[in-house]
């Protein structure tokens, strides 16, 4: 007969634990009896002290008798633990049968409490899942352990489970088949000397769905977690926080291999993560690959990410406010991501790094304050701005090894002595550097100086910086542009000592900020036909007949209605009536367009006070029109939209009178700077005296 599943049979009371584990076979003493017991579903615990009197009876159910009973019948067994503390109190170690000290789960148990404490009371580790059980623990809080609060050697899940306080990692996992699956997890307070919240051996597996681990403290490495060569992680929504080592890794110290997404990382001390390798005999190392996506790392104590020797991804990752970035020994690829305002350099590369449609903003060191190099660093589509350094390269410096930017910007970095965009020298005892190389990139308003040291310059902008753009002559190959003259321009397609136009550092569309080009700037369709497939906002190159020098291609829009890339978030107008644009903000510039009433105006910019505003045309440069004369949206104000580039003021020629028609309003004719013909004007613009009298 089979017992409803909450039913706990007292058929055998009293029967020693002796009596169920001796060799005659449990079936053999205690026959239906056992066997009946044995088809009870769920065993309901209904004392807290620890006692090891007899099986789980409906009089009297200790949780070691549960686990006991349990064992003994084998196969799939719940066990309900009511609210309540149970401390283990039969003294006893190293032994793997539930008799004493911690409690052993050999079968397919399923542990469900109502936040229900069992306290190891300092005996031994609480939960010991051997081969070949599949166990689940659900609403137990676990803590007071001698060594882990929770020994895993096979399947382990752990829903809405916290393990606290014990003297021994929270979790550990040993080597395969062990693996654990956590769900609503707390793991804090524990201490090991490698490991204090958890330890994942060799080949161990585990799963976070999702999890707090916090305040664990290792003596050696991996305050958080510790990870052996061969172990594998998969982690998402871990909140990793105010763990502590002494060594290395405060929030984790890994050799094995890792997957992490939406997770955050802060406040831990001694380095938020640490990934490293095991040299094997006879060469190599035990190499591992890590991904992590869309996780944050800030205000930890030491270097947020340090990798010795794996092989990293970090895509859309945020780095932000540590004591230091993140420093690369090994290969690593940084995708989308943002690393700002850490106080010992963004990133430090001394192996293989790519950087990608990335930020590196606000970020300060002695030297290389967005990044210090000495690797081989390949940067594209990334924009490196506002960073400071104490001597040189707050931007970028290059120590050795070689440096390619391409498609990406460098703005704003401030240096103590030099080099505020880009600096190189080899150090004392190092080597100099191979190579750096600039390729359809923008250095502008750094301070003192954009480029110290010889840099090979390809379609590459260098101005606006403080004091000189270069420190000495370029290697220039061709379709370069210095504003200042001092980059020593010489090559086909260089442009020296002129004013690229370059509007402030700004959102232009795509992930990360740029300069972009007026429509007047020289720097437009300059660059030869030959170039990057699209610059670093990812617009197709080229937009014209021609590449544009620098990060940013110039774009006309062609749709009617649709902002410039560089445009107002609220760009819309339409004229009160018939409205004039012109060349410039001001009447004495030439008209370039007529709108009607009711026609959509895409607004670009405005002049100083904001009564002209830049308007851009389908298919044609911008042109400007008195604010008077446009219906804005209501709410809008004008001197939210960027300050434009005023062009030069024409310089009016007097043409001979022509013969005025009789029909009509009166006009004068002019010949502006780039007009090849009269044109008729009304009104007539101001100055100079009109040439002679038009009809329109």
């Amino acid at each position: 007969m089979k017992t409803s599943s909450r039913m706990v049979l007292s058929l055998i009371s009293g029967v020693a634990l002796a009596g169920l584990l001796s060799g005659c076979g449990l079936l053999e003493i205690f026959g239906r009896g056992l066997s009946e017991l044995c088809d009870v579903d769920t065993y309901v615990v209904n004392k807290t002290e620890d006692t090891n009197d007899g099986v789980c009876t409906a009089d009297d159910c200790s949780l070691r008798e549960a686990v006991i009973t349990a064992n003994a019948c084998g196969g799939e067994h719940a066990i309900e633990l009511p609210a309540g503390i149970y401390p283990l109190t039969v003294a006893g170690t190293r032994e793997d049968e539930a008799a004493t000290g911690d409690l052993d789960l050999t079968a397919d148990i399923t542990l469900v409490g109502v936040n229900s404490i069992v306290d190891g009371n300092g005996l031994d580790t609480v939960f010991h899942v051997l081969e070949p059980a599949a166990v689940e623990i659900t609403s137990v809080i676990v803590q007071g352990a001698n060594g882990a609060g929770i020994l895993t050697e096979s399947e382990l899940r752990l829903q809405h489970v916290t393990i606290r306080d014990n003297d021994g990692p929270g979790l550990l996992i040993s080597d395969r088949p062990a693996s654990a699956d956590l769900d609503n997890v707390t793991i804090e307070r524990n201490r090991g000397e490698y490991g204090g919240g958890i330890v994942l051996s060799f080949t161990g597996q585990m799963t976070i769905r999702s999890a707090v681990i916090s305040e664990n403290y290792a003596s050696a490495q991996g305050g958080g977690i510790w990870m052996q060569a061969g172990s594998l992680a998969q982690i998402s929504g871990l909140t990793l926080e105010e763990n502590r080592a002494d060594d290395a890794g405060g929030g984790m110290f890994s050799y094995g291999r890792v997957f992490m997404i939406g997770s955050q990382v802060r406040g831990n001390q001694g380095g938020g993560v640490h990934f490293a390798v095991i040299d094997v005999a006879g060469g190599g190392t035990t190499r591992e690959s890590v991904e992590i996506a869309e996780t944050t790392f800030s205000n930890n104590a030491g270097l947020a990410i340090r990798n010795d020797g794996a092989d990293i991804d970090l895509i859309r990752v945020r780095i932000r406010e540590n004591d230091a970035g993140i420093r690369n020994d090994g290969e690593m690829s940084i995708q989308t991501s943002q690393i700002s305002a850490n106080r010992e350099s963004g990133v430090t590369n001394l192996g293989q790094l790519t950087i990608e449609d990335t930020t590196i903003d606000a970020n300060r060191s002695s030297v290389g304050g967005g990044i210090y190099s000495r690797g081989e660093t390949l940067v594209e589509r990334t924009t490196i701005s506002n960073n400071t350094a104490d001597n040189f390269g707050a931007g970028v410096f290059v120590g050795g090894g070689s440096l390619r930017v391409v498609n990406s910007t460098v703005s704003g970095n401030r240096a103590g002595l030099g080099g505020g965009g880009i600096a190189y020298a080899s150090e004392e005892g190092g080597t100099p550097p191979e190579r750096i190389e600039l390729e359809d990139s923008t250095v502008a308003d750094n301070s003192p100086g954009g480029l110290l040291g010889e840099v090979s310059l390809l379609r590459t902008i260098v101005a606006g910086n403080t004091e000189r753009d270069c420190s000495q002559r370029m290697d220039s190959r061709g379709y370069n542009l210095d504003q200042d003259g001092s980059c020593g321009l010489t090559e086909p397609g260089d442009l020296s000592g002129v004013d690229p136009l370059l509007r402030a550092l700004a959102d232009n569309g795509g992930e990360t900020l740029t300069h972009a080009l007026v429509p007047e700037s020289p720097a437009v369709n300059a660059a030869g036909t030959i170039c990057a497939a699209t610059d670093q906002r990812g617009v197709v190159r080229p937009d014209g007949p021609a590449c544009d020098i620098g990060a940013f291609e110039y774009t006309i829009v062609l749709a009617v209605g649709t902002p410039d890339p560089f445009s107002s978030a609220v760009p819309i107008a339409q004229p009160k009536g018939p409205t004039t644009c012109r060349s410039g903000p001001s009447v004495v510039y030439p008209p370039l367009a007529y709108f009607d009433i009711g026609q959509e105006l895409v607004l670009q910019s405005r002049n100083g006070n904001g009564t002209w505003l830049e308007i851009q045309l389908e298919g044609e440069r911008p042109c400007w029109s008195n604010k008077d004369l446009l219906e804005l949206d209501p709410g809008f104000n004008v001197m939210d939209l960027p300050l434009g580039f005023i062009p030069p003021t024409p310089t009016w020629t007097i043409v001979p009178p022509t013969e005025p028609s009789d029909a009509g309003p009166q006009g004068c004719w002019h010949q502006g700077p780039n007009d090849n013909q009269p044109i008729c004007y009304v009104p007539c613009p101001p100055q100079p005296n009109p040439g002679g009298a038009c009809t329109p």
